[in-house]
């Protein structure tokens, strides 16, 4: 007995293995960590004391950035090293990254939110007005997804 496919499931499925592939995200969907920190004037602030020093370091770092599949980078002394060459300098740039971060009133934890950022020579300039290191340049609670 021939057995009939049901095109529905395989017009659902196929775009969205065949999406995943091409967007890279297929291998770190099982693995991802998601690590909290904050942003302190343009610098991560990965263990939460309020400062970026030599001690906030994190590895294998995934942003989404321009739109496009996700750019691994390391977090170096709480700089952005985007380009993973263990050195920060003006190359460690990129536009229109995504963060996500958890900010509810009072600095609780609430909903959800999106925050677009540049990274400008390995500081992250959440207001995207081109200058780095400054005040403005604040974010609590930001979600980063590692492997």
């Amino acid at each position: 007995m021939k057995t009939k496919s049901n095109p529905i499931s395989r017009n659902v499925v196929l775009p969205l293995i065949f999406g995943l592939t091409a967007m890279g995200t297929a291998p770190i969907v099982g693995a991802t960590v998601v690590t909290p920190v904050n942003i302190v004037d343009g610098g991560v602030d990965v263990n939460g004391n309020g400062l970026q020093q030599a001690v906030d370091d994190l590895n294998n770092v995934f942003l989404w950035c321009q739109g496009a599949a996700p750019v691994r980078v390391d977090i170096i002394d709480g700089f952005v090293d985007v380009n993973e060459n263990g050195v920060i300098t003006n190359n460690d740039s990129i536009t229109n990254c995504d963060l996500t971060d958890e900010t509810g009133i009072h600095g609780a934890v609430g909903f959800p939110r999106g925050d677009r950022v540049n990274i400008v020579g390995g500081l992250i300039d959440v207001d995207q007005d081109g200058i780095v290191p400054e005040f403005t340049d604040d974010l609590t609670n930001v979600q980063l997804y590692r492997d």
